[in-house]
């Protein structure tokens, strides 16, 4: 069953087209794009290609973006985020910023918080979620 949340949304404003997806957003101006959460991690250059091809406005390739099998031959598991992180569980960075393990305390968006000794005291601190995994 797919969800409401599962689903890519687009939103078109004057100077800029964004697709709103799990797995993070697309954002399309007149000369660039740019890329944000696990998107920004991912090969985004086939999204950058489709909607630059000739013939139609970007625009019209962003708003075809919203059908779920193009989508999918782009981005396979566009709807499947791997963040799997849950209040409580242990972490630890992915390249060694911080040594050890860490239990998140909060999580907002792509932002998990952790306490953190900074500056010889224990600071609540928010990572993005793609320099950690789950132990």
């Amino acid at each position: 069953m797919e969800t409401i949340a599962s689903k890519p949304k687009l939103h078109i404003h004057n100077n800029y087209i964004k697709l709103e997806l799990p797995i993070g957003n697309f954002t399309a101006y007149r000369s660039c794009s740019k890329r944000s959460g696990e998107l920004s991690i991912l090969d985004g250059e086939k999204i950058e290609r489709y909607i630059r091809k000739s013939g139609k406005s970007v625009e019209e390739y962003m708003t075809e973006l919203t059908n779920p099998k193009i989508l999918s031959n782009l981005i396979p598991n566009w709807n499947k985020p791997k963040n799997n992180f849950k209040v409580g569980k242990v972490v630890k960075f992915k390249k060694h910023d911080y040594p050890g393990t860490y239990e998140i305390i909060k999580i907002e968006g792509y932002f998990i918080f952790l306490n953190v000794l900074h500056n010889k005291k224990l600071e609540l601190i928010g990572f993005h979620s793609s320099t950690l995994k789950t132990i």
